[in-house]
């Protein structure tokens, strides 16, 4: 049997919520988002980690079993841990899990092309990404060989251009007990413990064999900075065409707006256009579309002043004016 753990049972925060009870702009919980395209109908359960304190605060078991689209259980451990090491290790004896199972973090999406088996640590290359990684003094470096074998993973040393991303496969519950167990021993001065030294010690000591999968998409939200960037990645933007160019029964014109927001698009975003001309809006929303713009709509006929979004209707209206 195959058992995915997915850790919910640190202590960050977004707007005031723990990190997994937040929602992606799409409209899903990050905890879900979070076991997206990494084969996670391939594993018989999938567990959710939350804290009994957690639990209490948010009612976070319900919202979970809520809103989580699959079979999925919930299990609380007691409290904050001193580490991943360790939140797996209450984990696996509240959850009684035996055989292969996988550990993943709730703090990005990534997805991987191929779905390994057994011992592995998802991998995302700095070298081929095309997007910025932040804090990276605070993730795991993972050195492979051409293979892609993992050779050593450690953790916030600069060793490797390749950083694990919080998918970590074990083939046997036994080798992690056995280096979780070993690791604690006064005798490794390791104040708190993470999965790579687990995985190190697997490799050093105990001769297991783990492959690095590598990752095709990373998407990260574990800090405010990555949070605050992935909502302007996603962002709506209202286009006062009558601000960008002159004339615009022009078709030179008409395609100069096109250019100005083909250039501002990242890929994510959607647009609505607002124009007091007179357009042929189907026609304008279908070229901009054809230029990969997710334009949800081209409204024309609307008055020349300011443009005003409200925001919110509780306690008095208030107004964000766009500047024209």
């Amino acid at each position: 049997m195959r058992t995915l753990l997915v850790l919910c049972a640190g202590s960050r925060r977004i707007n005031h919520i723990p990190v997994f009870m937040n929602r992606h702009p799409d409209g899903k919980i990050l905890a879900e988002k979070a076991i997206e395209g990494i084969y996670s109908d391939t594993y018989q359960r999938i567990i959710y980690i939350i804290t009994k304190s957690i639990d209490k605060e948010f009612n976070a078991k319900e919202f979970l079993l809520k809103e989580v689209k699959k079979n999925i259980e919930v299990v609380c451990i007691l409290g904050e841990t001193n580490g991943p090491a360790e939140t797996v290790f209450y984990a696996i004896k509240a959850t009684q899990i035996e055989g292969e199972f996988a550990v993943r973090d709730c703090l990005n999406s990534i997805e991987i092309k191929d779905n390994l088996f057994g011992n592995f640590v998802s991998g995302f290359d700095l070298t081929k990404c095309n997007q910025d990684i932040y804090e990276v003094r605070t993730k795991s470096f993972i050195v492979v060989n051409e293979q892609n074998q993992i050779l050593d993973i450690i953790e916030k040393k600069f060793r490797s251009d390749v950083i694990s991303v919080g998918l970590y496969g074990f083939k046997n519950v036994s080798d992690f007990l056995l280096a979780y167990e070993k690791l604690k021993d006064p005798a490794y001065p390791i104040k708190k413990l993470y999965l790579s030294n687990i995985i190190s010690y697997l490799i050093g000591y105990k001769q297991r064999v783990f492959h690095c999968v590598p990752v095709t998409r990373h998407e990260d939200w574990g800090s405010m900075e990555t949070w605050n960037l992935l909502q302007r990645e996603y962002a709506t933007y209202i286009v006062d065409a009558d601000g960008m160019v002159e004339e615009l029964l022009s078709d030179y014109n008409v395609d100069h707006l096109i250019n100005q927001i083909v250039k501002l698009n990242k890929g994510h975003q959607h647009y609505v256009i607002v124009t007091a001309g007179i357009l042929d809006c189907d026609k304008l929303k279908n070229r901009l579309i054809s230029n990969g713009v997710n334009c949800v709509g081209v409204v024309s006929g609307i008055s020349q002043s300011n443009k005003k979004i409200i925001v919110s209707t509780s306690d008095e209206l208030r107004l964000a004016t766009m500047e024209v």
